[in-house]
């Protein structure tokens, strides 16, 4: 059995990072739970951002190995962003700072929201005012603000993320525009609405 980092690599390293427009409600809401969490973890270690590597500031001497380091690196594409890129990398690293006991308790882990979000289809990217995550943006806040936020999912379970996605799609569905009706064509008579008498 790998240790947890070396699975951590494992499993970036199938991520395929394909754009599933089926999942987009529950990416977008792992995104914004990612942020949530992440405000909490840049309150305790500022330094870090909310994109930032936490491990690092709270402990720069535990750190992944180097080779899991670079499969990680190699796995991301180089058309998902630097943001997606580094935050598997800092989620290694975070990882590694788990197994060595040195993880604080009192705060979620904040990278498994994201490492679910890109498990789930595509990455995401910043745009102004949003991290856009396929067809759907996420607003951008203060850390102060997204710390103010209840969080955004119950829990990470599949089934809750599988009622976002169907909420999500009917949502659509309600909002997409049914086509006009086509006016009835008028009979030999000019009638229109139904059959003309038999002749």
């Amino acid at each position: 059995m790998s240790d947890p980092v070396t699975a951590l690599a494992d499993r970036v390293a199938g991520f395929t990072f394909r754009h599933d427009p089926a999942r987009q409600g529950s990416q977008t809401a792992l995104l914004e739970e990612y942020l949530r969490r992440a405000a909490h973890w840049q309150e305790r270690v500022p330094d870090a951002g909310l994109f930032g590597d936490f491990a690092a500031a709270l402990d720069p001497a535990v750190r992944a190995d180097p080779a899991l380091v670079e499969r990680v690196r190699a796995a991301v594409p180089a058309d998902q962003s630097a943001l997606v890129r580094d935050t598997c990398l800092n989620a290694l690293h975070f990882r590694a700072l788990e197994a060595a006991g040195r993880r604080p308790a009192d705060l979620p882990d904040p990278f498994e929201p994201l490492l679910l979000m890109y498990e789930r289809g595509d990455g995401f990217h910043s745009t102004q005012g949003y991290y856009q995550v396929g067809a759907s943006g996420v607003k951008k806040r203060r850390p102060p603000e997204y710390r103010a936020l209840p969080p955004r999912l119950p829990d990470l379970e599949p089934a809750t993320l599988r009622a976002l996605d169907a909420a999500y799609a009917e949502r659509r569905r309600e909002r997409t525009p049914r086509p006009p009706l086509r006016p009835a064509r008028p009979d030999q008579h000019g009638r229109t609405g139904g059959r003309g008498p038999t002749p």
